[in-house]
């Protein structure tokens, strides 16, 4: 009588792990991409609320393009005070 052996053979399992491994090396940096459009669109509206009194504080002083950095700072710093 020949016996019958369950479950699966070392090379089997190595296989499938190979597999796997080949598709989280695919899915990981899709994933981390995500993440990353997630935390960009959820910071969009927090610089919208921002760009408000950033305009209206810089529009008096009639700022150029190159003088916006200092515009925002005298706006952070100006309603400190």
């Amino acid at each position: 009588m020949t016996t019958r052996r369950a479950g699966f053979t070392m090379i089997e399992m190595m296989v499938v792990i190979g597999i796997v491994a080949i598709l989280a090396l695919i899915a990981v940096p899709s994933y981390q991409d995500g993440i990353v459009r997630d935390q960009i669109n959820g910071a969009l509206p927090l610089a919208d609320i921002a760009k408000t009194p950033i305009a209206g504080s810089c529009a008096p002083n009639k700022a150029l393009f190159g003088d916006i950095l200092i515009c925002y700072w005298w706006a952070i710093l100006g309603s400190n005070q």
